[in-house]
């Protein structure tokens, strides 16, 4: 069975290669639904989220990111980086696998725990 990982790569990075800017409602985008599929679908931001939450490993830990946590899942990709935007600003994240551990570098905005 494909992880997370895997399944939203198979899923929307077929979308991106294809050399789109918008992510589908369906694979098929536009040729589904009789000619009528979604090409920019709100619930296809999956891929956003993910980014975030798993592969950066931020989430809020209060409301507006006023506290967040930070949990990068490290076990598919050799390396992150990346920033979430908050309502005061950027966190920003980099990691890296080394050896038998994970180096991370982050930064947030002041008043941000």
């Amino acid at each position: 069975q494909a992880s997370t990982y895997e399944h939203v790569v198979q899923r929307f990075g077929r979308m991106v290669m294809q050399g789109s800017t918008t992510l589908w409602e369906t694979d098929d985008g536009a040729d589904d639904f009789d000619l009528a599929g979604s090409l920019c679908h709100g619930w296809s931001a999956v891929p956003l989220w993910f980014t975030q939450a798993c592969v950066l490993g931020v989430t809020p830990a209060a409301p507006g990111f006023r506290r967040f946590r930070l949990d990068p899942q490290t076990a598919a990709l050799p390396c992150a980086s990346g920033a979430v935007p908050t309502p005061t600003g950027l966190i920003s994240v980099e990691w890296s696998r080394v050896g038998a551990g994970t180096k991370v570098r982050w930064k947030a905005p002041d008043g941000v725990s």
